[in-house]
């Protein structure tokens, strides 16, 4: 009788080594992902605002120095998202 709850112990505590180290894994997987996630976020993040700053760059009236001189009073860019009363300052 002892040796078969020797071995029924022995395979509980194994069973539990088991989880545990299971438990190990999985918080090492988690970790993993989540580094891997906010890598991926802080791309994405990095590629908005870098398209973001290209479109806010190119739409502004008076940017480029080009551009001034063409600008009148009152007037805007076509596709400008600034009102038509807009003018330019004096200058």
């Amino acid at each position: 009788m002892r040796i078969e709850d020797a071995d029924k112990e022995n395979i509980v505590r194994n069973l539990f080594l088991d989880h545990a180290q299971l438990v190990i894994d999985l918080e090492v997987a988690v970790q993993e992902y989540n580094t891997a996630y906010n890598n991926y976020d802080g791309i994405i993040y990095q590629v908005r605002r870098e398209r973001d700053r290209r479109q806010t760059r190119t739409c502004i009236p008076g940017r480029q120095p080009g551009q001034r001189s063409q600008l009148s009073p009152g007037a805007t860019r076509p596709g400008s998202t600034w009102p038509n009363s807009w003018t330019m300052p004096a200058g």
